[in-house]
């Protein structure tokens, strides 16, 4: 469908296009090192019966993207979401997803990125689940949706320098970890024993569980 790749590979001139979803996903689930992409394109993915699906997704696997563009897909772009999978990416675009354009979502998971631009995406740009990790350097986030950085569980962890081309100053940092949850405090008791509050029948409001700390947008 996409004719600026290749050519009108099927002969229709311009009455089919591209889109999210043309095709399912990309699957790394062995535990060999040598899964790369080099200089590749890779658009469009993310279809699935009833649904939709990451267009690339790593498990307890390793995955190396060097240079090229993964964008376009129905939903995440790369997501890391198997017990010590790692991703690193360099010199690459992550572009146009409908939701995060690289996350690990599971503990022990890793993504590293350096010179990596992430663009136009309709979610986050980089999302860290629990007990996932993120680094990066000389990161640029544009004209995305959603966060430029979210940590969205307990234990979660970034630390990154961006570019900075759209507001940032270049060189900037981010860094931190999402808190863990806490049980709360005990209610204070009032005058004659009973628990103080607004409603002397419920005691005092406990106070929210820490949520999950949102770096919000970069651009």
């Amino acid at each position: 469908f996409d004719d600026s790749v290749g050519g009108d590979t099927n002969n229709d001139g311009a009455a089919t296009a591209p889109g999210p979803g043309n095709w399912h996903r990309l699957t790394m689930n062995s535990a060999s090192a040598l899964n790369e992409l080099r200089h590749t394109i890779v658009r469009y993915g993310g279809a699935q019966l009833g649904g939709f699906v990451n267009m690339i997704q790593v498990g307890s696997s390793t995955l190396t993207v060097t240079g090229g563009e993964i964008a376009s897909g129905k939903a995440g772009g790369i997501v890391v979401g198997g017990g010590g999978g790692y991703v690193h990416i360099e010199d690459a675009r992550l572009a146009d997803h409908a939701g995060a354009a690289l996350s690990p979502v599971e503990p022990g998971t890793r993504a590293s990125a350096v010179r990596v631009r992430f663009e136009a995406g309709r979610g986050d740009g980089l999302r860290i689940g629990s007990g996932g990790t993120a680094t990066g350097s000389d990161l640029t986030f544009t004209g995305n949706a959603g966060h430029a950085i979210r940590l969205t569980g307990p234990g979660a962890a970034v630390r990154v320098t961006t570019r900075g081309t759209a507001g940032p100053p270049a060189g900037a940092s981010v860094s931190g970890r999402a808190p863990a949850r806490r049980a709360p405090p005990p209610s204070p008791a009032g005058p004659g024993g009973r628990p103080a509050g607004n409603d002397p029948g419920r005691g005092a409001v406990a106070p929210p569980l820490s949520e999950p700390r949102q770096i919000r947008r970069l651009e």
